[in-house]
């Protein structure tokens, strides 16, 4: 049987171990608004977007703040929210609990109306400032817990990733599945989710193969799950030994199915990988990069004004995404704070098409209670093809409701 809880702490685990790693690499707060807005000066709706930007200790997400910048950027220039422009502030928490009390603490200083998109290793730090001033976030990666009125989650928490995997898996005729994962106590947390998804899938899931942590060598853990009878594998892992457990798994003759987050594998790294990546699958929240699609394609043009050096990834569709809600919920609205915003959230957002492949409903928290907070259950597989992720089912999305809906009845 699956706890409901066991497995709501696992997804709040997992994020902060696959994104360690993630990047290039002060803590610091910067704002943007469009210029040559076509926006008049009635005032400004402030939104903050917070993550171990570019500098921070340990690791960086420097792609957080481009959605959001971008999303404002064309509001602003199509003549804002009913005249006012939006702009976006931006702090870097440093990867650091403290750090981002201080982010939550400007977000109140400022009078921010909401948080938009964003991840953050310090959340449990946040969301009680957050929900002390009635402040909402929308559109964070994960969470320190899925109940917390004050969140939106519209995609990317772990839950949905990795019971798409599963359900990806079944999709192409995968009969046995097992994870690949590091022997760290996160990472078997994290395990739990990979074997319900199976579950709701309905696909055989065999015993899990955990290697040392940081393991150099994963032939033999590899061989081990071949051995098995395992056909596919979830890599349960962060982005720094996914590459070496992939490589592995290229050189086996068993030939399995491998699949994980676009965190734990991002495109940097298939690129580094070369021919071992081919046929490596990754779960998203939102369309995938070259899909057809005209938000996509929006979305994608107005990055290159904010950062033309960035790829658009899963943080920077959370922002965009997050921003437009911002922008339609705000509509009508004279006097926006973000305690109003709380208000009109649920009754204004029912069925918001992001144009990235969500459509997004606050009326309806999740089934499973303890990820009331998860309002966005689809989810997208891309794979590697030539050296790059491609679109991959025909761009066809994963519902993982079955998964939330056996926690449900698992908690009742």
């Amino acid at each position: 049987m699956f706890k409901a809880k066991t497995v709501a702490a696992a997804a709040g685990l997992v994020m902060a171990f696959a994104a360690a790693g993630c990047g290039s690499n002060g803590d610091g707060t910067k704002s943007t608004s469009s210029a040559g807005s076509a926006a008049t000066d009635k005032g400004s709706i402030k939104v903050m977007a917070i993550g171990p930007l570019e500098g921070a200790k340990g690791f960086s997400l420097t792609t957080i703040p481009d959605g959001a910048k971008a999303a404002a950027n064309e509001i602003n220039a199509a003549g804002g929210v009913d005249g006012r422009k939006i702009e976006v502030l931006q702090c870097n928490d440093n990867n650091d609990p403290n750090g981002a009390a201080t982010c939550a603490r400007k977000a109140v200083s400022e009078k921010v109306v909401a948080l938009v998109g964003g991840f953050s290793s310090g959340q449990a730090s946040i969301v009680p400032i957050l929900t002390k001033a009635k402040i909402p976030w929308i559109g964070a990666s994960s969470a320190a817990d899925y109940k917390s009125p004050i969140l939106y989650l519209t995609g990317g928490d772990p839950a949905s990733v990795f019971f798409g995997m599963a359900q990806d898996f079944a999709d192409n005729g995968c009969t046995n599945m097992t994870s690949l994962a590091e022997d760290i106590g996160p990472v078997r947390q994290a395990e739990k989710l990979v074997q319900l998804g199976a579950a709701a899938a309905k696909i055989k899931y065999l015993k899990p193969v955990f290697a040392p942590e940081n393991a150099a060598d994963w032939g033999p853990s590899v061989s081990s799950a071949a051995k098995e009878g395992a056909k596919c594998l979830a890599l349960v892992m962060g982005p720094t030994v996914a590459p070496r457990a992939i490589a592995a798994i290229a050189k086996d003759p068993s030939k399995m199915m491998m699949a994980s987050s676009e965190a734990t594998v991002p495109p940097q790294a298939v690129t580094a990988l070369g021919d071992a990546a081919e046929g490596f699958r990754a779960v998203v929240s939102y369309l995938p990069n070259g899909a057809d699609d005209p938000e996509l394609a929006k979305l994608t043009a107005a990055v290159k004004d904010v950062a033309p050096d960035h790829d658009v990834d899963t943080f920077t569709k959370q922002g965009w995404a997050a921003v437009n809600i911002v922008a339609e919920a705000a509509k009508g609205s004279s006097d926006l704070t973000g305690e109003s915003l709380i208000g009109v959230l649920p009754q204004k957002i029912t069925k918001f098409d992001t144009g990235l492949g969500p459509v997004i409903d606050f009326s309806k928290p999740n089934a499973a209670a303890d990820f009331a907070r998860v309002f966005n259950p689809i989810v997208y597989v891309e794979e590697v093809k030539g050296g790059k992720y491609v679109v991959a089912n025909g761009g066809k999305s994963i519902d993982t409701t079955p998964a939330f809906q056996i926690l449900a009845k698992s908690a009742g």
